[in-house]
């Protein structure tokens, strides 16, 4: 049966795991990484021809799933949410000098990127879909929406950092 490769792959990565080769730091359950990958391969498991092959891509899953949470984690700090109850005395930045960068980003996405590539970044950026559900959606691979998104912030950062070397360069 076709599952059956797929489960001992499971078996064995949760045991390589459990070894702790391959860990991630500060990761908190790299056993839900190693579930939702097999959940997301279990649906096209008549595509594995043997175990090494299931297992292969598995592995590939699980390290993907456990980079994107490390990232996540990275770029989102966590919030205390008896922290909201009290205020800040100052913000860091004036709320004004925020809305006014994120109304040029938006500005520059809008001008700069095609419909889909601003579709996509939206997705990810302001809707926080992953990249497989980006990926379905559009009828694209995982590893081309990734390419999408980095390439589509790429462009932003630069023609933003460019625009405002060209303003501080005027005002002096």
């Amino acid at each position: 049966m076709k599952g059956d490769f797929l489960t001992s792959a499971f078996r064995h990565i949760r045991s390589r795991m459990a070894s702790g080769r391959g860990a991630i730091a500060d990761e908190e359950d790299p056993e839900d990484a190693l579930q939702e990958a097999f959940c997301r391969l279990w649906k096209n498991r008549d595509r594995y021809d043997g175990a090494a092959q299931a297992e292969g891509s598995l592995a590939t899953a699980v390290r993907n799933i456990r980079i994107d949470g490390y990232r996540r984690n990275q770029t989102h700090q966590k919030v205390n949410l008896s922290d909201l109850n009290d205020p800040p005395a100052e913000p860091a930045e004036p709320l004004d000098e925020v809305m006014d960068l994120y109304r040029e980003v938006d500005r520059l996405v809008r001008q700069h990127l095609s419909e889909r590539d601003r579709g996509i970044l939206y997705h990810r950026d302001k809707d926080g879909w992953e990249f497989d559900e980006i990926a379905e959606h559009y009828h694209l691979s995982e590893a081309n929406v990734r390419m999408i998104v980095s390439r589509g912030r790429r462009t932003i950062r630069e023609i933003y950092q460019k625009q405002k070397g060209n303003r501080d360069g005027r005002e002096r």
